[in-house]
């Protein structure tokens, strides 16, 4: 079965930064319907999207001018609201640091 935790997802997120081929993938991942819905291009992300039968997971860091923000959803549930969970939080957190 897969099972994770969000200790072992940043684990796995901080291991993959620090190698730039891995990290340039997550740059460039091509499921963008999760934490980067609302800001997509507008900011780089590297991030992982997951998701199984009522999961849906991403893991990644944002880009900001001043600073990084590592960002782990593990939503459980309906896939639609697990979906704007991850829409939502991405959202709110890129607002609050987009001018900082």
């Amino acid at each position: 079965d897969n099972y994770t935790s969000a200790r072992d997802s940043f684990r796995v997120l901080k291991n993959l930064s620090k190698n730039y081929i891995a990290l340039d993938i997550l740059k460039n991942q091509l499921c963008n319907s999760k934490i980067p819905l609302y800001f997509f291009r507008k900011i780089e992300v590297a991030h992982k999207t997951g998701d199984l039968v009522n999961i849906e997971h991403d893991v990644g860091t944002l880009f900001f001018k001043n600073t990084s923000v590592d960002l782990i959803i593990l939503a459980e549930g309906q896939n639609k609201d697990a979906v704007l969970l991850n829409n939502y939080l991405g959202e709110a957190i890129y607002n609050f640091y987009k001018e900082q």
